[in-house]
């Protein structure tokens, strides 16, 4: 399931395996839970039987990830806040009903397993049921009113200018800024509003003008700074102690005389 996930989640790795939330008065088993590469956690929750109850633990699980100010998921991955929890629920088939109640829930994605037999062995693909929006930097921007575009092709254009070599992710409603592999920063598109997170922080802020807007970029440069700085430490070679100082006095008592005068 994991190769699968990876196939239809862009850039998902596992974080944790067979957790078990509290949900309510009960616990809701949650497959796996794992990071995609818009800096999002995922929870895996699999619909055993009833299809019905497997969509409530689904919601359950959302709630309760969220819950508490996304304390869980901030604990899974550093820098997740509430409103980046996301829930994969996996059927092996998923009717009408589950579809259109899962489209009216923006953090539920509902994945249904296919099977079919090749050469005599059973192959399993997990396929997305659903719409999916475009993912582009272009979709992200033209969904924005226009002076929220005109801020956020500013930073972007900045960040350019900072590291040409950053890279931009999009996805649903929001962009991330990454590099080498980790989340900088993202941008978020509220309605058609424009919100930035960066670094560690989980929490959203509006950019609604160039100071708000600075304040952004001002902590992803911190943030990209920060990773330069820890990787420059890490690469420092082991210095050689230093010569020890031989104990007593360093000049005779002719070589300080001779100073003196």
């Amino acid at each position: 399931m994991e190769e699968e996930l990876a196939r239809e989640i862009a850039g998902f790795r596992v974080l944790e395996r067979g957790l078990e939330l509290p949900c309510g008065g009960a616990r809701v088993a949650v497959e796996l839970a794992g990071l995609d590469e818009l800096g999002r956690v995922w929870f895996v929750v699999v619909a055993r039987d009833d299809e019905r109850a497997a969509l409530h633990a689904a919601l359950d699980v959302i709630a309760s990830a969220r819950g508490d100010a996304g304390f869980l998921a901030a604990e899974l991955a550093a820098g997740v806040g509430a409103e980046d929890v996301r829930v994969a629920l996996v059927c092996e088939r998923a009717g009408e009903e589950l579809l259109r109640r899962a489209a009216a829930v923006d953090a539920l994605a509902v994945f249904e397993l296919v099977t079919w037999k090749r050469g005599g062995v059973e192959v399993a693909r997990l396929v997305q049921r659903g719409a999916r929006g475009a993912s582009s930097v272009e979709a992200f921007l033209d969904a924005l009113g226009p002076e929220s575009r005109a801020l956020a092709e500013d930073c972007l254009a900045r960040l350019a200018r900072l590291d040409p070599e950053l890279e931009l992710v999009a996805g649903d409603a929001a962009l991330a800024v990454r590099s080498e592999g980790r989340v900088l920063a993202r941008l978020f598109r509220r309605a058609a509003v424009l919100e930035g997170a960066a670094g560690s922080d989980s929490g959203r802020s509006r950019i609604g003008g160039a100071p708000e807007a600075q304040d952004w970029l001002a902590r992803v440069f911190a943030a990209r700074f920060a990773e330069a700085a820890e990787d420059g430490l890490a690469e420092l070679p082991e210095r050689e102690p230093p010569p020890s100082v031989p104990a007593g006095p360093l000049l005779s008592a002719a070589e300080l005389d001779a100073f003196r005068d």
